[in-house]
């Protein structure tokens, strides 16, 4: 009986795994290479390449400028946008380069404000009062 309810419950497990992955976005390309944009780092140009031999190929989007993050992908088929915020961290899906899988993985990473930062120093000691050396230039003539 408990092997009945074991098998029961993997399959049950494994239909649910399965359709999970079949509910991920497609995209086709036909180049290994292509360019690639993030909103939260508008002014650098980057380039994805495809890697089916990752088990799972993840980016890693920061959340500097903003509590969420566009990534979009352009490839010689289409162009595939790419949605992450605090709300919705990972976006997964698949490419297809070649007949060959590649899973892929938009990961948001929240970078912490640097006012929140701040305010983690309200136990700093402010009446701390170390020395500086004094600082002097060394004589030219005596370069020792």
């Amino acid at each position: 009986m408990k092997a009945i309810l074991s098998f029961f419950f993997l399959s049950l497990t494994l239909s649910a795994y399965s359709q999970n992955k079949t509910n991920l976005k497609v995209i086709e390309t036909g180049i290994e290479t292509f360019k690639m944009t993030d909103s939260g780092q508008p002014e650098s140009e980057k380039y994805w390449t495809v890697s089916p031999q990752t088990k799972i190929d993840t980016y890693i989007s920061d959340g500097l400028l903003s509590n969420h993050n566009v990534v979009t992908f352009y490839t010689d088929k289409e162009t595939f946008e790419v949605k992450v915020s605090l709300k919705k961290p990972i976006y997964d899906f698949i490419i297809l380069y070649k007949g060959d899988s590649c899973f892929t993985r938009v990961h948001y990473n929240q970078v912490p404000d640097y006012l929140d930062t701040l305010r983690k120093g309200k136990k700093y000691n402010l009446t701390e009062n170390s020395e500086l050396p004094k600082f002097t230039y060394q004589d030219m003539n005596h370069p020792e």
